[in-house]
C-alpha cells in the first residue's frame, strides 16, 4: 500500500490472505488484493517500484479500466509476497 501511495495511486479496499508454502517450514505466501485509482503514469511508477523492490513481490493479476475523469484509471491487482513466518529468523 505504501508503494502505491508513493507512486500516486489512491488505495481503495484491500484484502490479505496468508497461505503456507508446501515444502517450507519458514515461509508463507501473502496474497494482497486491492483496488486503486490514479493515472497511467502513476500505474507505471507503481509497477516499476514493485519490480525494483528488495522484497520478493510478484504481480499475479493487474486489470486497469478508464474512469469518466479524463486520464484516470481504476486498477485492480493481486500481488504475491513471500514472507517469513512469525518467530522465524534467518
Amino acid at each position: 500500500r505504501a508503494m502505491a501511495e508513493k507512486s500516486g495511486l489512491r488505495p481503495r479496499d484491500h484484502s490479505f490472505e496468508l497461505q503456507p508454502i508446501e515444502g517450507s517450514d519458514t515461509l508463507e505466501l501473502m496474497n494482497v488484493t486491492g483496488n486503486y485509482e490514479g493515472s497511467f503514469a502513476n500505474l507505471v511508477e507503481f509497477v516499476n517500484a514493485v519490480d525494483r523492490s528488495p522484497r520478493f513481490l510478484t504481480i499475479e493479476r493487474l486489470q486497469a479500466s478508464p474512469l469518466q475523469a479524463q486520464g484516470s484509471l481504476t486498477v485492480n491487482l493481486r500481488i504475491n509476497v513471500f514472507v517469513r513466518r512469525e518467530g522465524e529468523t534467518r
